[in-house]
Parts: C-alpha cells; structure tokens; sequence
C-alpha cells in the first residue's frame, strides 16, 4: 500500500543518512595530526563537503520523512558539523608565512587562481585559467551554485581539455600529489600516472581514463559512454550515463542524477602501481567498488536501477598500452 511503501521510505532515507553520518566521523576520526598544514585543511575541507552533499539529499527527502526523523538527522548533521569545526580548531596549526617558488611542468594544462577567485566547481566544469597544450591561456567562467564543489588549493592543476582522438598522458612526476582537471574531451584516452591528490573530470564523452591511486577524491560531471578505471578514497558521479566504473574506493561511491552507470573491480595494472598505492595511503584490502550510493534513489531496500554491477563476461581484461617517449620511458 501507498502507507506501507511510505513508511519504508522514511527508514530508508533516516538509515542511509546515519549511515554516511557514521562514515564521515570515522573519517574525521582518522585525520593524521601528522599531516602539513595545506593537507590537514583539505582533509577537513573534504569532509565539511560532503556534509553538505549529505545536507542537500536530506533537504531533497523531506517530504518522505515524518518531523521526528527530519529534525533527528538535522541534529545529527548539526552536531556533526560541530565536530568537524571543534577538531579542525584542536589540531589545525596556525599556517606560518613563507615563500613559496613555483614548480615548472612541460607539456601540460596549467592553472592559476587569480585574486578573489571562488573555488572550483566540478559541475560547471568552472576550470579558471586553463589552456589545451600548445594554445593560449582561457578564461571559463563558473556560474551558479554548484551542486559538487572542491575547496582544496588549485592553484598548480594540471590536466587536459578540448581534446579529441588523442592520446593524453601525465606522468608520475606531473600527477603525484597534485589536482588533475580533464574537461571537454571527445574519444580519447588517457593516462594518469602517480597518486594524484584530486581527480576532476568534466564533459568527457567516449573516452577511457585510466588512473592511478588517487590520494582523496575523484569528481566526475557531465560524462557519457566512457570508462573510469581508477583507485580513490571517494568517488562522486554527477550526471553522468552509459558509463563504466573500474573501481577501487576505500568509502562508498556517490551517484546522482546518473542512468546506467557500471561498476566493476580495479584491474588496471602497471609497472609502478605499487610504489603509487604506498604514496596514496589507500588500503588494497578495502574495496567497497560494489556498493553504491543513489542519492536520487529514495528506496535503500531495493537497488537503484540507475546503476549495476558490470557482467564479468563484459568486462575488459586487457588495457590499450601505455605510450613511451623517444627515450622507452614511460612518457
């Protein structure tokens, strides 16, 4: 009956906001005090995101949920949000002035973010100051509030964008650490060496990103018939179809406003991967690449139908190959 399925709404959608509630302290519970002073407030900058993404599907599950339910999770992400504002206080050092040189890197998509800029948004693919290899610099403009946003530090991004039927690669020392941004490309594939720090893909349609472990996160937007085979701590999916996940992520995966989307374990393989999971941190023997979160899908008790698990005889067992420079290196 139309109460029965009603009520079934209502404890699924209060279940699945514990549920990430819970998830969000133990990773805010696991932020190292080890960590430098940039790190450590991208750690918190992280996790106060995705209170806010959280925020946003309890706000869109509102009328499903009876007022004891709506005003228990506001509370649990109120206080929620406390903690992440109490602890960044008790360990976040005081940034100490410094000066601070620029790195060069050849061959690649650069971005600087200009004075008074706002951060960068996945959804707009708001890339401020980015050129394609071997053009001028551009200007693209963000416009509205975006529903996916990264607040780290962008200043040094490198990536790729208005590309079509190439070939792109960066290698372990351009990617290692940084902010990769992949925006407007059209049958290409690329390679991404290293453990990037963030991973940015905007726009891509036909193409094949084959990625390293990601330090933190991985944002996908806009993105039709590609296929992702990556390692990340979160993945983010935004209104993306006809897609195919090759997936390690040592937290639950996000989608929204997604149709058949595809998920299948991480099999990309290369000579340095090892060393590149050791520098990202993650943990090999944690994969949650088949549990999958809707926030469009109110019903947790039944799968979302706008994703699934990739059929093994579907799968790709052999990757393209990685291209060598003039010299054998990897390029």
């Amino acid at each position: 009956s139309t109460e029965v399925m009603a009520s079934q709404m209502n404890s699924d959608s209060s279940s699945l906001t514990s549920t990430i509630s819970d998830e969000l302290r133990e990773k805010l519970d696991n932020i190292p005090k080890s960590l430098d002073h940039e790190s450590l407030g991208t750690k918190f900058d992280e996790v106060s995101a995705e209170i806010q993404i959280l925020s946003k599907y309890l706000t869109d599950t509102t009328p499903f949920l009876p007022p004891y339910d709506i005003r228990s999770s506001q509370t649990m992400l109120a206080d929620l949000t406390r903690e992440v504002d109490a602890k960044r206080r008790q360990i976040l050092p005081k940034k100490k002035f410094a000066f601070t040189g620029r790195k060069e890197r050849s061959n690649v998509v650069r971005q600087h973010k200009q004075p008074n800029q706002q951060d960068i948004s996945v959804e707009n693919c708001g890339i401020s100051g980015v050129s394609s290899q071997n053009t001028k610099t551009e200007q693209v403009s963000t416009e509205a509030l975006p529903k996916v946003t990264y607040y780290g530090n962008n200043e040094d991004a490198v990536g790729f964008e208005n590309k079509s039927g190439a070939t792109l690669t960066l290698t372990r020392k351009e990617a290692t650490g940084g902010d990769i941004n992949l925006s407007n490309l059209t049958n290409c594939t690329v390679f991404i060496h290293g453990a990037p720090g963030v991973v940015h893909a905007c726009k891509l349609k036909k193409t094949t990103v084959l990625c390293g472990p990601v330090f933190r996160s991985f944002l996908i937007e806009n993105c039709s018939d590609c296929v992702f085979s990556m390692a990340c701590q979160q993945l983010r999916v935004h209104n993306t179809d006809h897609t195919d996940f090759y997936l390690h992520v040592t937290s639950r995966a996000i989608i929204e406003d997604c149709t058949d989307v595809r998920f299948a374990p991480y099999t990309w393989q290369y000579s340095e991967i090892d060393e590149d999971y050791a520098v990202s941190g993650l943990n090999r023997e944690k994969n949650f690449w088949d549990q999958v979160n809707d926030f469009k899908w109110i019903k947790q008790s039944v799968r979302s139908p706008n994703w699934s698990i990739l059929p093994e005889h579907e799968r790709i067992s052999s990757w393209p190959d990685i291209p060598l420079s003039s010299n054998g290196d990897v390029s």
